[in-house]
């Protein structure tokens, strides 16, 4: 990962993720979130470049999405700089960050499903 420019706190999530990118599907985890973007690691081998589009299941039907542009990669890392965010992804990033890390820990486990979309 590059150096830390980071301008908003990030929130451990460690979510299971569907990776999408040219035809290839693979498996991955979002390790963190903030305002900003988000942080991916690719368990299988999916192409990351150009545009992405985020999506989180963050409880029984109701879906946060955000689209944005690979900002890095490193190795398997990627990271995802948001440019667009739905009310409900800023919703439940601003939760994240007014809730004790107890809550916070209770929230993540709520999410039930992550989609990235890779187009590059």
């Amino acid at each position: 990962m590059p150096a830390d420019r980071r301008r908003h706190e990030r929130f451990p999530l460690h979510v299971a993720a569907t990776l999408r990118a040219e035809g290839a599907t693979g498996r991955g985890e979002i390790v963190d979130l903030s305002p900003g973007g988000l942080r991916v690691k690719r368990i299988d081998d999916v192409p990351a470049a150009g545009a992405a589009r985020v999506t989180l299941e963050v409880r029984a039907g109701r879906t946060a999405t955000a689209s944005g542009r690979v900002a890095w990669t490193s190795g398997r890392g990627v990271g995802i700089e948001f440019q667009h965010v739905s009310p409900e992804m800023r919703a439940f990033v601003d939760e994240l960050r007014r809730v004790s890390p107890v809550l916070r820990t209770a929230l993540v486990k709520q999410i039930r499903g992550a989609d990235v979309q890779f187009s590059g």
